[in-house]
């Protein structure tokens, strides 16, 4: 899927993260991207485009800098074939969907990422890009916004040998199509450097700076179909890592020995390895063998779960593996490491065990300032104005609204801990009877709010 992206080189973390190929990169995207403060519609591109497009968030990939990403993806497929492709879908059986993937993921070309950072200067957040044009199409309020503009010839090369590309067309057909695709990313790239330098924003943030403090809570089963709960796994240990994986993501396969060692060290601190497997809501009897199997080679002994439905945390989870470290009780105490990084993980366990900070993501303020941030959003990650809360310690409540960006701020004192409650959700919001407590080491916390249905 990334098959033009990891010949550029983006980064050591990225090369290291499977991206998911799922039957649902064809549904409607969320447009509001939290990492890069704008709302990109993806469908308004769509309506003019001749061949199919999407947008693929890889997140924060650097903190100091900020640097955010989005790629773009082109795929040489008429707008009503795909459209046909994804209404047609479901009729086809496993086999023969994982054949439409593949023919699809053997046509997908990259043609442009999509920068946001808080530097001038380019080449400080260390994506290699070769020879790609990089431009700044805008800058305001000390954020930046570029557009990299990926050759095309990759793709505009399936054109020349149709039937080795898989396209079902004529030598006549594929040189008008040819012609078109080149004419088609042109516009492309114009709309998004458009939407770049014209459209409304808000302050960048990284999405996973507002896990730390959240309680990661499931109930789930192994892979024998035995009850887990997440208190059960969590409860002896000092300290778990949550490591999400799935059998297809080969990084995640290529770690699992060296993450079998990596529990025994762990055990020696009194701390462990949970494995949580993501298999994209097949039956477990489609793909136990080869779990069983894997976990066997690599002599995997820590407990491995299948992924909980409608978690929230989980839900946020787009390239793997993804690793959460959290307490006895379940409080997530880092942010995510994206990727396999063996000496991340190690490194990052030992700073936990000896109370240090791991250092937060840029919108998460560290205690000493005197506030408390509350940062509301939707379940697409836009923010939420007009969220009455409340904030108490054991003298006393302070309350506030959230404004426009979703956020409220409280003068706290950062020796006590307090609770956050939702006293009232906007029209067209469910209730949140959630209490949030604040922690002693971080000043943030998010709530998600679910819309009526």
């Amino acid at each position: 899927m990334m098959r033009k992206l990891i010949g550029i080189l983006l980064t050591v973390a990225m090369l290291l993260a499977c991206v998911p190929v799922l039957a649902e990169e064809a549904e409607p995207w969320s447009s509001f991207y939290e990492e890069i403060g704008m709302d990109i519609d993806i469908d308004k591109i769509l309506e003019n485009s001749h061949n199919y497009v999407a947008l693929e968030s890889l997140g924060v990939f650097s903190h100091t800098p900020y640097g955010a990403l989005i790629v773009v993806h082109y795929y040489p497929i008429p707008m009503d074939t795909w459209w046909n492709l994804v209404e047609t879908f479901e009729e086809n059986t496993p086999e023969e969907q994982a054949a439409i993937i593949d023919s699809i993921n053997a046509l997908q070309g990259d043609i442009g990422l999509i920068v946001v950072s808080d530097t001038s200067d380019f080449d400080a957040l260390g994506l290699q890009i070769g020879d790609a044009k990089t431009e700044e199409v805008t800058a305001r309020d000390g954020w930046h916004y570029y557009y990299v503009t990926l050759s095309p010839e990759d793709i505009l090369a399936l054109y020349d040998d149709p039937e080795a590309a898989g396209l079902n067309l004529t030598a006549e057909e594929a040189g008008a199509e040819k012609a078109l695709a080149a004419a088609d990313i042109e516009r492309v790239h114009a709309q998004l450097k458009g939407i770049l330098r014209d459209g409304e924003r808000v302050t960048p943030q990284d999405p996973n700076g507002r896990l730390i403090g959240q309680k990661l809570q499931f109930e789930t089963t192994d892979l024998d179909g035995n009850a887990v709960r997440s208190e059960d796994l969590f409860r002896d240990n000092r300290i778990t890592m949550v490591n999400v994986w799935g059998t297809w993501c080969y990084n995640c396969v290529d770690e699992m020995a060296e993450l079998a060692r990596l529990h025994t060290a762990f055990r020696e601190k009194g701390c462990g390895i949970v494995g949580v497997e993501f298999e994209n809501g097949n039956a477990v009897e489609n793909f136990k063998a080869d779990s069983d199997a894997i976990l066997s080679e690599n002599g995997v002994s820590y407990p491995n779960v299948l992924l909980p439905e409608d978690n929230p945390v989980f839900q946020q989870i787009d390239m793997y593996p993804t690793s959460y470290f959290v307490d006895n009780e379940g409080t997530i105490m880092s942010t995510p490491i994206v990727g396999a990084s063996l000496k991340e993980y190690e490194s990052t366990l030992d700073k936990l065990l000896a109370g240090e900070a791991v250092e937060p993501t840029d919108d998460t303020a560290a205690n000493g300032d005197g506030r408390y941030t509350v940062h509301v959003f939707d379940k697409d990650g836009k923010p939420v104005p007009g969220v009455v809360l409340q904030l108490c310690d054991e003298d006393s409540c302070a309350y506030q609204a959230t404004d426009d960006s979703g956020v409220a701020v409280f003068e706290v004192d950062e020796a006590k801990v307090y609770e956050v409650h939702v006293l009232q959700a906007p029209e067209g919001f469910l209730p949140d009877a959630q209490v949030y407590k604040t922690l002693d080491t971080w000043s943030d916390v998010a709530i998600s709010l679910e819309r009526e249905k």
